[in-house]
């Protein structure tokens, strides 16, 4: 990769032709098409590796949950419980629980539900209930916003879409607005669809 970063310093990039690259990759070799192309396809994979681990590193609860998944696949328990404690400290500071939050939130539940139903307390019905409430509001969340930009879509460009199950869930938090109210990125979306 320093090579090609020289050889572009050098030239302009217009100017580049593959027999060039290739004789600086290989000195003292003959050119071959074939292993170029195998260069820059790996350089390509290195690319993408580099674009999702950047995505990785943005999303703030994506290395917390991760490890805490490989953790209780790897029947890592100490792991797994003092990630948990730490994530659990992490996630009640957060300030706005948007999509990246119930998000995590629902997969720390499910994380959370598997291992005390399999290493502590088979009937437990309080890791189920907030399982199930991670996974509501994971989804309701994601789809009055969905809604929202389909409603602003509409509106824009003179079309009109299906809002079936988004009326539904619509319905469902006016009907539980006392607990959905307390919830500002739910609460933000559900008052722009009803305006």
């Amino acid at each position: 990769l320093d090579l090609i970063y020289i050889a572009l310093e050098k030239q302009k990039p217009a100017n580049l032709e593959r027999e060039k690259i290739f004789q600086k990759l290989y000195p003292k070799e003959k050119y071959e098409e074939q292993r170029l192309h195998n260069v820059m396809s790996y350089l390509m994979r290195l690319y993408h590796r580099f674009l999702a681990v950047q995505q990785f590193e943005v999303q703030e609860f994506e290395e917390s949950i991760s490890t805490l998944e490989q953790a209780f696949i790897e029947n890592e328990l100490d792991v797994f419980t003092n990630r948990s404690k730490l994530f659990e400290k992490t996630i009640k500071d957060h300030v706005t629980p948007d999509k990246y939050y119930h998000h995590a939130l629902f997969r720390y539940h499910t994380l959370r539900r598997e291992h005390r139903v399999n290493n502590v307390k088979r009937s437990d019905e309080e890791s189920g209930r907030q399982w199930a409430k991670a996974l509501d509001d994971y989804y309701i969340l994601e789809k009055l916003q969905q809604s929202c930009i389909l409603r602003a879509h509409e509106m824009i460009m003179n079309t009109s879409y299906d809002f079936t199950l988004s009326d539904v869930v619509v319905n469902y938090v006016a009907d539980n607005w006392t607990t959905y109210q307390k919830n500002p990125t739910i609460a933000a979306y559900y008052t722009v669809l009803k305006m």
